[in-house]
């Protein structure tokens, strides 16, 4: 890509997250009232298959410069790890699991987290490469981006249930969307 069009570029990227906020609470307030809370997620179906189809006809194949294995020990541990805390802090509190069953997931998510990280420096290709966090610049911008990422990600779904929990607001477009379409709309501006 040349450097004259990456603004283009970056407009077509966010675009779509910023539609998203505007068009989604209307959409899902009226998919939940007129079918059931289960259809919202039929909307990801075609979306996804078009940007499936869209990728496939519109981008050029691309070469790798230098042809690695993957590191699939790393992959594994980390996903695993994952998988392990996301079951314990999801289960905890709910009664899914025995009593302590959430609590030992997550202990041994840490153990094994602390066995990829530990994987990861020891590996010559490894699948996140964590000394690219000893650049000043990329650190600050990881974890600055990752807070930001979480907050603004956060916003779209606690705005919605605030409305609906905490004002008793329902989940027709008619109550949705005004309170979420000026804020789209701004973002948009």
């Amino acid at each position: 890509m040349k450097r004259e069009e990456l603004l283009q570029a970056t407009t077509w990227l966010t675009m779509p997250a910023l539609i998203g906020p505007l068009l989604g609470p209307p959409l899902g307030g009226f998919l939940t009232d007129a079918l059931s809370w289960h259809s919202i997620f039929w909307v990801n179906v075609p979306v996804g298959i078009v940007g499936l189809i869209l990728t496939w006809k519109l981008l050029p194949p691309s070469t790798p410069e230098h042809r690695t294995p993957p590191d699939l020990r790393g992959m594994l541990l980390s996903g695993v790890s994952l998988t392990l805390f996301v079951i314990g802090i999801e289960s905890a509190g709910r009664g899914v699991l025995p009593a302590g069953m959430p609590w030992v997931c997550v202990a041994a998510s840490l153990l094994l987290f602390r066995a990829t990280v530990v994987h990861y420096r020891r590996a010559d290709n490894p699948a996140i490469d964590f000394s690219l966090l000893s650049i000043p610049t990329f650190h600050a911008t990881t974890v600055a981006g990752s807070l930001f990422h979480a907050g603004a990600g956060a916003l779209p779904f606690l705005v919605p249930l605030t409305l609906q929990t905490g004002f008793g607001y329902s989940g027709r477009p008619a109550d949705s969307s005004p309170s979420q379409a000026p804020w789209a709309r701004s973002a948009c501006d």
